[in-house]
């Protein structure tokens, strides 16, 4: 939520902003006997299919996606989340201005009752509703994005200001490097960082491995969290595809510690039309909080992408 054709793959980045992709099902149709030129390549298209955050952040072009999520946590926890976004080239600008809205409300059963989460209330981590407008210049392999925005904290907006840099390096189609950085100072928070390392290697023809380190600084709460993860993703079929996942995670404060470690296994699959995709993922987990004893999870997710 992979076999035909011969296109040439067009997703390397020039200036002034990313080149135009081709839809999810025709580059998923076209993995098979293509990926193997360049790991770059392979990557974008898994994580387009996957939705991956990382490459969900550099997209430039106009788009809505509808997401529906249910998430049952260890037979005791069941949320329901809706999560729309839109994106809009702003005309005029050559393509380098990009209008985004993303918002999130979710509903939590939990203890024999129900506590809900509207669109213009967020919590320490999350915002619920954000408007932002992003810059998109290039130089090379460097990606630079800045941005300003507003956000909602129950109701009173907030104000706040960033941007994102993107390394690529690439070895002889062998793997590839990226490091990133995404720094945002916030009205009501002051200022956070996020900065990530990432490899990809091509395993056969349609194997992709990752391997990256995350690590997360925020000025409103004491230390910082890091830990590396791995992941590998496997085109199953024009329509198909599945990606294991592990990571783990550590804080400093209030003392240095594991916090957790999760695994999951992600099966998506396009399901009626071209745009819309399900997922089911079913995860492990051990967190600090529960003595490192195993719980267990799965979610369902339904994407409308159009």
């Amino acid at each position: 939520m992979l076999i035909s054709g011969a296109l040439v793959l067009a997703m390397q980045i020039g200036p002034p902003v990313l080149a135009e992709e081709d839809s999810a099902a025709t580059a998923l149709e076209q993995f098979h006997g293509q990926v193997q030129e360049s790991v770059r390549d392979a990557a974008r298209l898994l994580d387009r299919f996957f939705a991956d955050a990382e490459y969900e952040t550099e997209q430039n072009t106009s788009s809505l996606r509808l997401r529906f999520d249910t998430d049952l946590e260890d037979r005791e926890k069941l949320s329901f989340r809706f999560s729309p976004r839109l994106r809009l080239q702003l005309p005029g600008t050559e393509r380098t201005v990009l209008f985004e809205l993303q918002a999130e409300s979710e509903t939590v059963y939990e203890d024999n009752s129900f506590d809900r989460t509207g669109f213009f209330e967020r919590d320490d981590d999350d915002d619920g509703f954000e408007l932002r407008l992003r810059y998109f210049t290039s130089k090379g392999e460097t990606l630079i994005v800045p941005e300003v925005g507003l956000g909602f904290d129950d109701g009173s907006p907030q104000v706040f200001v960033g941007g994102r840099i993107r390394q690529f390096w690439d070895s002889n189609d062998d793997w590839t490097l990226l490091a990133s950085e995404q720094v945002r100072m916030n009205s009501d928070r002051g200022l956070e960082s996020i900065t990530r390392l990432q490899a990809d290697i091509l395993l056969g023809e349609d194997n992709l491995f990752r391997t990256h380190f995350n690590v997360n600084w925020r000025e409103d709460e004491p230390g910082l969290s890091y830990g590396p993860g791995i992941g590998l993703f496997k085109p199953l079929d024009e329509r198909s595809a599945v990606g294991f996942e592990w990571s783990a995670l550590f804080e400093t404060k209030p003392s240095h510690e594991l916090e957790e470690i999760i695994g999951a296994i992600r099966y998506r699959r396009r399901v009626v039309t071209d745009w819309s995709i399900i997922e089911i993922a079913p995860r492990i987990m051990f967190a600090e909080e529960d003595n490192y004893s195993a719980s267990y999870g799965i979610l369902l997710r339904l994407d409308l992408e159009f």
